[in-house]
């Protein structure tokens, strides 16, 4: 995905000198720090067109996306931490709270705590900070209080499990210390000893949301760039990419202006030698090489014949390549190229 963002990052600089979504002026190591993370509208890109998006062009994300959409980057980091096995339940109860206009809480802390993630224990961060505001348990001791909740081993399961006990009871009296009520305490317990082994690490999901985030961005944005980009790294993908943003997007095979990749003529995105099925490394070189060409004779003439053999040659008229000439039919392009 990096190197799908320099890409798109190139393209950019290639075709403006300015922009008033990305600094430009900026270095390729900086430029991704001139995007705004508030900006909401490219969340209209879900859930139909996700596409080469980090994390989030998956069959298992989209079984969440089933329940809740994401609106900002915080929802997009809970929906990242949600995005693990058997977190179907924690799923649903996430997608319940954030429909409800009011979150009830049982202590002020809680609401600090999770009002975030809409009541629901997504990080582990948030277990250890309960732990220790609502608890008492000192934060040096947080992270071991998690563990301690979680990690069991084959030998000495007794042992772990009076552990566990134990120090569920230190956080029940401190969290009883803090005004809440025991019953409600042992229940918040109950819960964080159930959530422990499923919390992912907040700042880890941060990373990976952000890194989301920008790949939105710059394709709602520069979805030109973006498609050109991804497909150049991702050719097989094309019959994908067809259907999320249309053929109409496509410029056909043009044996004297394609390149071996996809590129950019103007919003729309040429097709490369690539894409077309049997050609081959050779061919397109020996093709790319020569270029360019006044008829099929022309190509036949001065290319390498072992290179450029008839299969290889029908293969380029089965695709358009040479319909400037009133050869072929563009019609045919999406039959046959890599599909």
């Amino acid at each position: 995905n990096l190197g799908i963002i320099q890409d798109i990052v190139t393209l950019i600089r290639e075709r403006n000198d300015t922009s008033d979504k990305l600094d430009l002026s900026l270095p390729d190591t900086e430029i991704l720090s001139s995007i705004p993370l508030d900006d909401n509208k490219i969340f209209s890109l879900f859930p139909s067109k996700l596409i080469g998006i980090f994390q989030f062009d998956t069959n298992a994300i989209h079984k969440i996306l089933e329940h809740v959409l994401p609106r900002n980057l915080t929802e997009l980091c809970a929906l990242n931490s949600l995005n693990r096995p058997a977190t179907k339940e924690l799923t649903e109860l996430y997608a319940k709270n954030r429909i409800k206009k009011n979150v009830s809480y049982a202590h002020p802390i809680m609401e600090e705590v999770l009002n975030e993630t809409y009541g629901v224990m997504l990080y582990q961060e948030q277990v250890m900070e309960l732990a220790n505001k609502l608890g008492g348990i000192p934060l040096s001791e947080a992270d071991d209080f998690r563990k301690a909740l979680v990690k069991y081993t084959d030998s000495n399961k007794e042992e772990q499990e009076e552990l566990r006990k134990t120090i569920l009871e230190r956080f029940v009296k401190g969290a009883v210390e803090n005004g809440l009520e025991e019953e409600k305490a042992i229940l918040l317990s109950e819960r964080m000893a159930k959530f422990a082994g499923y919390g992912f690490n907040k700042s880890h999901s941060r990373a990976y949301s952000i890194l989301s985030y920008y790949t939105l961005y710059l394709k709602y944005y520069f979805e030109s760039e973006f498609y050109t980009a991804y497909l150049n790294k991702r050719v097989e993908n094309l019959p994908q990419v067809t259907a999320e943003v249309g053929i109409d997007k496509f410029l056909p095979v043009d044996i004297n202006l394609s390149r071996k990749t996809y590129k950019l003529e103007g919003d729309k995105i040429r097709v490369g030698f690539a894409g077309v099925k049997t050609l081959g490394e050779s061919a397109i070189t020996e093709i790319i090489k020569n270029q360019p060409y006044l008829s099929r004779g022309d190509l036949l003439a001065r290319c390498n014949k072992s290179k450029c053999n008839k299969t290889r040659v029908n293969a380029l008229i089965k695709v358009g390549a040479f319909h400037n000439f009133g050869e072929g039919n563009i019609s045919n392009m999406e039959n046959e190229m890599l599909m």
